[in-house]
């Protein structure tokens, strides 16, 4: 995950970039993120070939306001990423599907399912005024609308 700064973000694999993707994953300078006006475009540099949607292109808007839900994602080799907005802060969120961590993953060690454990409940409509502050995983609280609970 990497955050974004209004203007030039570039990205990486060398130490010099704004962002620095895995060494031999993806060329040394492999192009920039553009921020402003909570629109995020991106351009690859010159003969490096990022796709989004199976396509190489040379400037990519990958977020703009309108594009909530729908935000490309773009691949170049085993990487992916995509651009996520969190309050006010936009961000690139980056996989490697050639990581080792992730090659060895087996699976998460927990407790068998038991059905004796099992509550009965309904899922009712709430108020939509009420909110709720939630924390995500970044640290930021913001109040949420819920529309459904449950009653035990």
């Amino acid at each position: 995950m990497y955050w974004l700064k209004d203007g030039i973000n570039t990205f990486g694999s060398d130490a010099g970039n704004n962002m620095v993707f895995p060494e031999g994953r993806i060329p040394a300078r492999a192009g920039f993120f553009m921020l402003k006006q909570n629109t995020v475009t991106v351009e690859p540099a010159k003969g490096v070939e990022i796709t989004s949607k199976g396509k190489t292109f040379k400037q990519l808007v990958a977020f703009n306001p309108d594009s909530a839900g729908k935000v490309p994602a773009m691949n170049y080799g085993s990487l992916e990423w995509f651009i996520i907005k969190r309050d006010d802060k936009f961000g690139v969120r980056l996989r490697d599907f050639k990581n080792p961590e992730l090659e060895k993953f087996t699976g998460i060690d927990r407790f068998p399912v038991d059905a004796v454990w099992r509550v009965e409940a309904n899922f009712e409509k709430a108020d939509s005024l009420k909110t709720i502050e939630i924390t995500n995983v970044l640290g930021q609280t913001t109040p949420q609308t819920f529309t459904r609970y449950v009653r035990i």
